[in-house]
């Protein structure tokens, strides 16, 4: 005789883990490219070398999927009351499971319809029927059968639980709250149906409902694997990677090792910017699911953030072997390979896409990619750009397009491609920061002024946008403007050394060289090897009287060098402290 445990299957994670969980579909593998902004707090200098970024969705392409995943997690308690009467859990059910479990759905119906003759008044053959029809995409059948278990037997959990989940994928998700309530009534405390509650509260769009339910199943139970997954990658989704990471870092070590618990960890871990550990994990991951394409292109990503661009494209030709009708491994093996400088393999793999997907604007955003970094051709780059821009109109583009324009040298139009960009998207942040960053870059600094007023109109805590916007105004005269500016970004980073040195720049201009001293010493202090902060301090040591102290900063700063912009105002200012006394 089978245990009840055997029969898992059978219970509140079948549908999940035969068929893939319907919460899935609503809750990304991995938070979307286009999280929050925050401008760096550093002054930009040249654009940064164009990148194509990861696609958004990348992680559902053959990656470690998270269904429930959760059979050593659900506890007997949880299983349907039929599963544990040994008279019921015979080898008859462990057979249908099988053919469930095969895929053999057809067969499945028949068995559990035979089962329904030789045991009627039974939920068990009813449940089971439910579980092959859904399969079969008849869902409206499906949802009745159950209906039907759940009459006879209202105190069976596992019914509760899989009827709830075909609502929510009905999109029947008040019928679904309903019949979770009320299972809930009867076991307020039970892990289960906080987790179940959760998901539909998050395809009603109340993600602060569903994190704390999350949190509470997990609380209760430690070892609930879904509920723990599902909690790590709604707190990515809400920008949230840290938390992310301790949440996944929790997990029990029976659990650290399991494929979904890597793949979160090193998506928590790429998010917050430490890709060596993402590529350790990633590696961890490989080691325990060899045959995954997923863990591959987890692999390869977290590689080429390290740099790491040949070994990436390694990976993610062994992912694209594992899954060679997966565009999004293509893509980024393609990107790797143009990374590696590998140009004659990324036009092969590109070749393969454009015949695939001729009108795909990732796709024809690659090809502007290769253009650019591979032909040299900024013009065809430009073309294919536009292109992808007109098929998929994103931020993204519309700030890459820029960019090629700007390397082209087409200043002027990059800045029209950002503004158009932003005239039809008022609440546009990331455009609006890289046409500032461009306006700076290049003297601009009225311009400058106006785009990040606008952005801190936007986002009035950020501190970059507002160092930023603090610096222009200097540049442009409005130094007292510039000054309640800086010092607003102060309160907002006060350990930051870039906004120390524009408080103390705008301090030297208006001939507060003390007060400028003090705020530069800290910037020196937080930033010893920042040589362009280093000459500020020097300046304003020297308007402050201090010769001895400024000289001794610029011997600092031949050791460290300087932008060659910057080395004019070093000379002038050695020339004279040299007529200055000693």
């Amino acid at each position: 005789m089978q245990s009840a445990k055997a029969f898992a299957l059978a219970g509140v994670a079948t549908a999940a883990l035969l068929y893939g969980d319907p919460a899935v579909a609503a809750l990304p593998e991995t938070a979307p490219a286009t999280a929050p902004a925050t401008a760096a707090v550093e002054r930009p200098g040249p654009s940064a070398p164009l990148q194509l970024r990861a696609p958004a969705g990348a992680r559902q392409v053959g990656a470690v999927r998270l269904a429930a995943a959760d059979d050593a997690a659900i506890r007997s308690s949880d299983l349907p009351q039929a599963l544990s009467d040994p008279a019921v859990a015979d080898d008859r059910v462990a057979a249908i499971v099988a053919q469930l479990r095969n895929r053999a759905f057809d067969k499945a119906l028949l068995m559990a319809q035979a089962l329904e003759e030789e045991r009627p008044g039974s939920a068990l053959p009813l449940h089971l029927q439910a579980l092959a029809l859904w399969a079969k995409d008849r869902r409206a059948a499906a949802i009745e059968r159950l209906e039907s278990a759940h009459l006879i037997a209202p105190g069976d959990t596992g019914v509760a639980y899989d009827l709830a989940r075909f609502y929510r994928a009905a999109d029947r998700p008040e019928a679904a709250l309903k019949l979770i309530q009320k299972v809930r009534a009867a076991d307020p405390h039970a892990p289960r149906a906080k987790f179940e509650a959760a998901l539909i509260h998050g395809s009603l769009g109340d993600n602060q409902t569903m994190a704390r339910l999350l949190g509470e199943a997990v609380d209760a139970d430690p070892e609930f694997a879904s509920a723990r997954l599902y909690l790590a990658r709604l707190q990515m989704l809400q920008g949230a990677p840290d938390q992310a990471l301790a949440t996944v870092q929790a997990a029990p070590p029976a659990q650290s090792a399991q494929p979904e618990m890597l793949e979160a960890l090193g998506q928590a871990q790429l998010r917050l910017n430490r890709p060596a550990d993402a590529a350790a994990t990633f590696d961890r991951l490989i080691a325990v699911a060899p045959e995954e394409p997923g863990a591959y292109l987890s692999a390869g990503q977290a590689r080429l953030a390290t740099g790491e661009a040949e070994r990436a494209a390694a990976l993610l030709s062994r992912a694209r072997t594992l899954a060679p009708q997966s565009k999004a491994i293509a893509i980024n093996l393609a990107e790797a390979q143009i990374r590696a400088g590998q140009g004659f393999q990324a036009g092969t793999t590109l070749a393969d896409l454009q015949a695939a997907y001729p009108d795909d604007a990732e796709v024809v955003a690659l090809s502007g990619r290769y253009a650019f970094a591979v032909d040299g051709d900024p013009a065809a780059a430009e073309r294919a750009y536009q292109r992808a821009l007109d098929l998929q109109p994103t931020e993204q583009l519309a700030v890459t397009l820029a960019r090629i324009q700007l390397q082209d040298g087409r200043v002027a139009a990059a800045i029209r491609t950002l503004q158009d960009w932003v005239a039809q998207h008022p609440e546009s942040r990331q455009a609006r920061q890289a046409a500032g960053e461009i306006q700076l870059s290049h003297g601009d600094y009225a311009g400058a002024a106006r785009t990040y007023g606008e952005l801190v109109r936007l986002a009035p805590a950020n501190a970059g946008y507002l160092n930023n916007h603090a610096w222009s105004l200097a540049a442009t005269g409005a130094l007292e403007e510039a000054l309640i500016t800086a010092e607003k970004a102060m309160a907002a980073a006060p350990d930051q050394p870039a906004i120390l040195d524009t408080l103390g720049s705008v301090l030297l201009k208006l001939d507060r060289p003390a007060e400028a001293v003090t705020a530069l010493r800290k910037a020196v202090a937080l930033a010893p090897t920042r040589g362009d902060i280093r000459l500020t301090y020097a300046e304003a040591l020297a308007a402050a009287g201090q010769s001895a102290a400024a000289r001794d900063e610029l011997r600092r700063i031949g050791a460290n060098g300087l932008p060659q912009a910057m080395e004019q105002r070093r000379l002038s200012l050695a020339d004279r402290l040299s007529m200055a006394r000693p």
